[in-house]
């Protein structure tokens, strides 16, 4: 069970990373989005691309970075969730995507956001 400071973290760390993607010009379809015990942080659409984020919150300095943060068994829920979402669309999109922001704070500060695009998450099996 997650403690209130730790998803009051993760909730910052939400709200900072779609703030930087709608700038990039991706539009929201939906945030955090669940199906049995996987859970997407946000589900964005960039034109015929539709994009899964897995957002990773770290206080600067963290011995494990945001990123390497996301273990196997991680990634094996990730897929399985995004999947699901993309099996209820009813339009098709040309390309799916799965990205991770990772966001590093300090004393509840953003000092740092990286987007890693299009992380391999998928590959042969869409």
């Amino acid at each position: 069970m997650e403690s209130a400071d730790s998803q009051a973290l993760g909730n910052m760390g939400e709200a900072a990373a779609l703030g930087y993607l709608g700038e990039k010009g991706f539009r929201l379809l939906a945030r955090n989005w669940r199906h049995g015990r996987g859970e997407i942080d946000l589900i964005l659409r960039d034109e015929s691309t539709l994009i899964f984020v897995e957002v990773r919150a770290r206080r600067s300095g963290a011995k494990v970075p945001p990123y390497e943060s996301i273990r196997q068994h991680k990634w094996r829920v990730l897929r399985r969730t995004a999947l699901a979402y993309y099996r209820r669309l009813y339009w098709r999109p040309k390309t799916l995507r799965f990205d991770v922001v990772a966001v590093q704070h300090e004393a509840g500060m953003i000092k740092d956001i990286r987007h890693y695009e299009n992380v391999g998450l998928f590959g042969r099996y869409v």
